[in-house]
């Protein structure tokens, strides 16, 4: 049977309420149903990330130089986001994504009730090289934003360490690394 379907909705504060009615040849009117449906059309903040500072392992904790291949990153944006973090390595240009994850809850930022969270994101293994991190932010309604950049180095090689030949050993050894020669 052939039926005719009417929507009525009426908004307020980014709730739209959707009527459904349903009307049959013989003009028999269903009983309406509401759907609530709420438009989300602000774009979430995407904060250059940070290097988290068990990862920064550099000469100092914000100097953004790691050791690690597999560092974490840290920032703040809306609640129940999803995260991508992305590393473009700076010589070769090539952008991957390294690693994905999701905004806490409300309190998780220290401030309760601003609707931004935290998040941390550890990535996939990264090799020895210069590398621009950045976020890629995206809500439940399908909004993104993207960071600006946060430059990195990942440098997971020992330094080499000189080794020293003593030319002119006078202690009880050859290889006592003793001498008395000026």
């Amino acid at each position: 049977m052939p039926c005719t379907t009417r929507f009525r909705s009426t908004v307020w504060g980014g709730v739209r309420n959707l009527k459904l009615e349903v009307e049959d040849r013989a003009g028999n009117i269903s009983h309406d149903f509401l759907l609530p449906i709420i438009i989300d059309t602000s774009v979430p903040v995407a904060n250059t990330p940070d290097l988290l500072e068990s990862s920064d392992s550099g000469m100092t904790n914000d100097d953004n130089v790691t050791n690690k291949m597999r560092p974490a990153f840290t920032g703040v944006s809306e609640v129940n986001a999803i995260v991508r973090v992305f590393a473009t390595d700076v010589n070769t240009g090539t952008t991957q994504l390294v690693g994905e994850g999701v905004v806490g809850t409300d309190n998780s930022d220290g401030v309760p009730n601003n609707g931004q969270g935290r998040y941390e994101v550890t990535v996939e293994p990264l090799d020895d090289a210069v590398y621009d991190i950045f976020v890629q932010i995206e809500d439940w309604a399908g909004n993104q934003d993207e960071s600006g950049n946060l430059r990195i180095v990942v440098d997971t090689v020992a330094p080499n360490t000189p080794y020293l030949d003593l030319l002119d050993d006078t202690g009880h050894s050859t290889t006592d690394n003793i001498t008395s020669d000026n």
